[in-house]
């Protein structure tokens, strides 16, 4: 998906809405699941010209515990969750909501609410103290600026689950949405794995089963 950030700069709010509710339901299903992908961002989301994505690259996913949660610094710097980033601090599936709200705020902007050419160590500082550039957010509908923030939030009990930002009017709203029963939603590709065999699936949740997350 990056490669159409940098073509059109921007998504319509419309275009968003219906792109992350494919993203959610292939997240609420692995969440479900208890599994947290734990590397969402714009490259592992693969689009094709009718705005029907697959969500790719398994490789950091974990099979999690709700009430141990999981531990280490997973992820891709500018994606990263600030209590993924805190020293001894277990963290949950509500990491995975913090990188879509990063994802949304690139689709509906055109751009990073960080800057990309700072030191990784002033960026995870930036990211655990929230200190998120939210005045480009005012140009957005009061809908899609709750939702981005809604999944941004500091604290990962306050931001939405996926269940949750399921249901958020901005995901809600539109027409496109209203039509994807006649599609086929990234979570059919989360469910078949279109890019694995039934038997590289058993073997990759085999592997997750036996992570320390």
């Amino acid at each position: 998906m990056v490669h159409k950030i940098n073509e059109r700069g921007k998504f319509t709010e419309e275009e968003a809405s219906y792109l992350l509710k494919q993203i959610l339901l292939a997240i609420n299903y692995c969440h479900v699941h208890d599994i947290c992908h734990r590397d969402i961002k714009l490259d592992n989301i693969m689009i094709a010209e009718n705005l029907q994505i697959k969500l790719i690259d398994f490789g950091a996913a974990c099979l999690f515990d709700p009430e141990l949660g999981m531990s280490g610094k997973v992820g891709t710097p500018i994606y990263i969750a600030p209590e993924v980033l805190r020293d001894n601090e277990k963290y949950n599936q509500s990491s995975d909501m913090y990188s879509i709200g990063i994802v949304a705020y690139t689709l509906l902007l055109g751009f990073f609410p960080f800057p990309l050419d700072i030191e990784e160590d002033l960026l995870d500082s930036m990211i655990k103290n929230g200190r998120i550039s939210n005045a480009p957010l005012a140009k957005l509908s009061d809908e899609a600026r709750h939702f981005v923030k809604s999944l941004l939030r500091l604290d990962p009990a306050g931001r939405l689950s996926s269940g949750m930002a399921l249901n958020h009017p901005f995901i809600k709203r539109n027409e496109l949405n209203q039509k994807m029963v006649r599609c086929k939603p990234a979570i059919e590709n989360v469910k078949n794995f279109t890019s694995y065999s039934k038997v590289k699936l058993l073997n990759i949740v085999q592997i997750l089963i036996a992570h320390k997350c």
